[in-house]
């Protein structure tokens, strides 16, 4: 199989290792998100809730970067041949710049 005619299932293992990070991260912000939001109501703590802010904060940008992951592992076509090198500089300065 030539490289040309792999697709996408070639390129699974250049996605899998960060997106695997990615959603475990993910999961540990939710949780801790719901968390102190929970607490932070039920004790009255304006610290805690604002920290549970903080931390939907993170998922946001969690979300940013499992988009950047997927459309910096497309490979270029011929109609978008260098479309791959704009997603991979511009993608990790998207999700800082949505939660600024």
């Amino acid at each position: 199989m030539t490289r040309e005619s792999s697709g996408d299932a070639d390129r699974s293992h250049v996605l899998l290792r960060p997106m695997v990070c990615t959603v475990v991260g993910m999961a540990g912000n939710l949780l801790l998100t719901v968390g102190k939001f929970i607490i932070g109501f039920v004790a009255n703590s304006a610290s805690l809730v604002a920290d549970g802010a903080h931390s939907f904060s993170d998922l946001a940008s969690d979300v940013g970067v499992v988009i950047a992951l997927k459309a910096g592992a497309r490979l270029p076509t011929a109609t978008t041949p260098t479309a791959i090198t704009t997603t991979r500089r511009s993608a990790p300065w998207r999700p800082p710049c949505c939660c600024w």
